[in-house]
């Protein structure tokens, strides 16, 4: 086949404005530059700018959460659910992430109201649909998170089946004898004992208090034991309340720490 060559391109038949060789390619190069300019940003550019903010965000506000400053940690995170609700899809990880530190910020600032407890619902959602090798984890997280909010609100009916969900996926995950699992088990004993189930309350408490022993955690020890002293004076076993708040006085009087009830 014979390529056709425009027709001013014959020496012969140029255009009707002569321009001199160099003049002639300066002006095609300033309009190859000029298309070239106005191309507009792929939008692979324009996600990765969108997950560098959104990575920057997150970054922030765990440094701000590890150095106490709330305020600047829950402004992070919103900031960075903001990005992942106005530019990624509805069950992007990115967005479970982002719901679960603000549920963390509403947790750890002693903060309640109903639909709080939404947030880790729908970031547990989002995770557990997710592929991703860290997913899991934060599932757990995600899960206690929901149990305790739930608690915090009073509905321990639904507490107590997302907390024992978290449990069993933390022993897969962590093994049975994990730090994680002690944070569970310390909070289901507390709903079960708040629903009037004493002998489980009692149980999964001992449960806790020997993991936290084991990993040396004095002050979550102090005070699940003072909480199961709680439980079974409730149970009417005043004996055995006196015997566990006199070790809860113990271990805090010789490791320093203070405890609190939380039942």
């Amino acid at each position: 086949m014979i390529e056709r060559k425009p027709s001013w391109i014959a020496s012969d038949r140029l255009p009707s404005i002569r321009l001199p060789c160099k003049a002639a390619m300066g002006a095609i190069m300033a309009l190859v530059v000029i298309v070239h300019i106005s191309v507009p940003v792929k939008s692979e550019d324009k996600n990765m700018n969108l997950e560098d903010k959104w990575s920057m965000e997150m970054k922030q506000g765990k440094e701000a959460l590890t150095a106490d400053d709330w305020v600047s940690a829950e402004k992070h995170f919103r900031e960075a659910f903001g990005l992942a609700q106005e530019n990624f899809p509805i069950d992007d990880i990115r967005r479970g992430k982002s719901l679960y530190f603000l549920g963390h910020m509403r947790l750890i600032t002693g903060g309640a109201s109903y639909g709080d407890d939404g947030r880790f619902q729908e970031a547990a959602e989002i995770l557990e649909k997710s592929s991703e090798p860290e997913s899991k984890k934060l599932l757990v997280d995600a899960l206690l998170g929901q149990g305790e909010m739930a608690s915090r609100l009073g509905k321990n009916d639904e507490s107590i089946p997302v907390l024992e969900r978290a449990l069993t996926l933390a022993q897969t995950e962590y093994g049975a004898n994990n730090a994680k699992c002690a944070d569970i088990l310390y909070s289901l004993g507390l709903c079960y004992g708040l629903r009037q189930h004493f002998d489980k309350s009692v149980q999964v408490l001992k449960q806790a208090i020997d993991l936290f022993e084991h990993s040396k955690r004095y002050k979550e020890l102090s005070s699940a034991l003072a909480d199961l002293a709680s439980v079974l004076d409730s149970a009417g076993r005043s004996e055995e309340s006196q015997e566990a708040q006199s070790r809860a006085d113990e271990v805090a009087r010789q490791h320093g720490v203070g405890f609190s009830w939380s039942y």
